[in-house]
């Protein structure tokens, strides 16, 4: 899924085009949400994972100086033969996954791990404003140096890193608070209080879904 980019801020600039020396740097569990394809309502399990553009900057800040670019990438999550984040880690690492491999894969893995990202503009149908995707990861050359990570790594899931929600953008925060895991996070707070386990949303369902490879 592309990323559209912010609107309402005069200042926004969109991400260049063309190929990118990057590196993942931020991952963040969505959850569980409801979401309509062609009239129909389902339940998705999403992620997005964010990278840096290290040698691609601007000055967004006076204070900071010189930043990288960011961008984002959302995807189902799901390591299926024809999903899309199985088909981008593939062309990532530069080889395919044995279905043992797939199963259950650790998708923080990919952290401060390096790639080259192709970025494209786009316009939105139903908006008419540009917008800056990703369309290709690969993996990066061996004649390029692995850049330096400048931005701090930033993961939020609902195990060990719940804490780091007030860290997200509130468009963001809005997104999270509609899945079902963040519903069930909420409840553990007060389920001492209740006389039995909390109730899921009635929408629940569940989702089934040694080289140089550099992950």
């Amino acid at each position: 899924m592309a990323i559209r980019a912010h609107v309402g801020n005069d200042n926004f600039v969109l991400t260049p085009e063309g190929n990118h020396v990057a590196t993942c740097f931020r991952m963040i569990h969505i959850g569980r949400v409801q979401e309509e394809f062609n009239g129909n309502k389902r339940i998705v399990n999403r992620i997005r994972i964010g990278f840096e553009l290290n040698e691609t900057l601007r000055v967004f800040n006076e204070e900071d100086g010189e930043q990288p670019f960011v961008i984002e990438k959302e995807y189902t999550l799901s390591m299926h033969e024809q999903a899309n984040l199985r088909k981008d880690l593939e062309s990532w690492r530069g080889k395919g996954f044995a279905e043992d491999e797939a199963d259950g894969f650790d998708v923080t893995v990919l952290l401060g791990k390096p790639c080259l990202v192709n970025v494209v503009h786009r316009t939105s149908k139903s908006s008419g404003r540009q917008y800056a995707a990703i369309s290709v990861i690969t993996t990066l050359p061996r004649s390029i140096q692995p850049p330096k990570q400048v931005n701090p790594t930033f993961v939020f899931d609902y195990e060990e890193n719940f804490d780091q929600f007030d860290q997200l953008p509130d468009w963001l925060k809005k997104r999270v608070e509609n899945s079902e895991e963040y519903f069930l996070k909420e409840q553990e707070k007060s389920v001492s209080a209740q006389n039995g386990p909390p109730k899921a949303p009635a929408s629940a369902v569940v989702v089934n879904e040694d080289d140089d490879t550099p992950f």
